[in-house]
């Protein structure tokens, strides 16, 4: 599900970047991709989209959006740890036609660090083992 949302989600993000390359030019150019990709784009689009499309189908739209909900301010401090430098370097420093796929390879990392956060705390507890008393003395090793 992952993959085929990141298939989807590339029809947004061509053009969108394409917008910003346009929409922001010259001096500060880089600090104003940074903030709309960062502290709109990312809190707003990325990650409720990834709940949605990513969780809604597997386990329900409405646990998606509880996982959402519970998880999304861990998601989004993670998010900026990562993206707030990632989008500056490769705005700087990447050409236009390379910064989907450079963005796209962050990407699986940042999916990667989702789906953990997605599911973390609804691993499957660990089997609790009962092991009977034992007397002190009695030479009884468990096996």
């Amino acid at each position: 599900l992952v993959a085929s949302y990141y298939g989807v989600a590339a029809l947004f993000w061509h053009p969108f970047y394409g917008w910003m390359d346009r929409a922001f030019v010259g001096t500060g150019s880089v600090a104003k991709k940074v903030f709309v990709d960062n502290f709109i784009a990312l809190p707003f689009l990325d990650i409720p989209a990834f709940y949605t499309f990513t969780l809604g189908p597997r386990c329900g739209f409405d646990e998606a959006l509880a996982r959402l909900q519970e998880d999304y301010t861990t998601s989004l401090m993670s998010g900026w740890a990562l993206w707030v430098p990632t989008t500056a370097i490769v705005f700087k420093h990447s050409p236009a036609h390379l910064r989907l796929p450079i963005f796209f390879a962050v990407e699986t990392a940042w999916a990667g660090a989702l789906s953990f956060i997605s599911n973390a705390s609804r691993s499957a507890p660990e089997k609790q083992v009962n092991i009977a008393p034992v007397p002190h003395g009695s030479g009884y090793l468990p096996k």
